[in-house]
């Protein structure tokens, strides 16, 4: 059975990713938009034709550029410069409202930088969440509209979305997963079966296998609320080979055919192990 994730895998998960995403070319000062997952435009309301090629400040205009213009342009040339991760907070960006033209709302993000074989930033991965520390006496509209620009070649624009979407994912260090439903094959990432313990993709019987015994009841029930629900969210543990335990959050997306049967669950995991060691520090 090949387990490898092909590249519209790839694209698959990043755009049904439950995070917010974007993928940012390092072409300072535009910083085109390159690509966006669905999270991304549900959270800002907005249509991947009308960002995707925009500079990022084109598609996002914002209030008072000296205050969030240039803290935006400082965490990318951070993250460019240093080659590792910065977080923003506090920055607004003018979003969509209907009927209101633009209302102006706050946001926190990380910056990712993705490297090439060589050690060069190729990209950034923008990832956000609202920040609902304002008012909304601090929220403003504002009347200004953003430009649509259409790439040329079609076939090579897939292709980069796809290479995109895979070293995003990676960056992020999520693994990611396919699963069939109706035969429980499933092809997952080198990163996902990493996370597991493994040195390669193995079948799912064992994956299953290293579940702590104690949690396998909790997988077994995340996924069958899945059904019903069409998002799947779970934590658990699972024992390595060497009897070390860690734990793992999983999320994904079920998709259903046209007769309303689920077929797949498209997702992603993350070590949590560091995470919950904390918490346990702090109890």
């Amino acid at each position: 059975m090949d387990t490898a994730l092909s590249g519209e895998g790839y694209k698959d998960v990043f755009n049904n990713s439950p995070w917010a995403m974007l993928i940012i070319s390092t072409d300072a000062p535009a910083y085109t938009i390159l690509a966006a997952n669905n999270a991304y435009l549900s959270l800002t309301n907005t249509r991947r034709e009308n960002i995707t090629g925009n500079s990022f400040f084109k598609a996002f205009p914002v209030n008072n550029f000296s205050k969030n213009t240039e803290c935006i342009l400082f965490s990318f040339e951070q993250a460019i410069i240093n080659k590792a991760p910065h977080e923003i907070s506090n920055y607004s960006l003018g979003i969509p409202a209907a009927g209101t033209g633009l209302q102006e709302q706050y946001f926190t993000a990380n910056n990712t930088p993705v490297l090439d074989t060589n050690g060069q930033v190729i990209y950034l991965v923008h990832t956000a969440t609202k920040d609902y520390n304002h008012t909304e006496k601090e929220k403003t509209t504002i009347p200004v509209s953003t430009e649509i620009k259409e790439e040329a070649n079609a076939k090579n624009k897939i292709e980069e979305a796809e290479e995109r979407a895979r070293l995003a994912v990676a960056a992020v260090g999520l693994g990611t997963f396919d699963l069939n439903l109706l035969t429980e094959e499933i092809v997952t990432s080198l990163q996902f079966a990493k996370i597991f313990g493994f040195n390669g993709p193995v079948p799912g019987s064992e994956y299953i296998a290293v579940f702590h015994p104690d949690d396998l009841k909790v997988r077994v029930k995340a996924h069958k609320e899945a059904v019903i629900t069409g998002k799947l969210m779970y934590e658990a543990r699972v024992v390595w080979k060497d009897e070390s335990i860690h734990w793992v959050r999983a999320e994904g997306k079920v998709l259903y055919n046209s007769s309303s049967e689920a077929i797949r669950i498209l997702g992603t995991l993350l070590d949590i192990t560091e995470q919950r060691k904390a918490k346990e520090e702090q109890r």
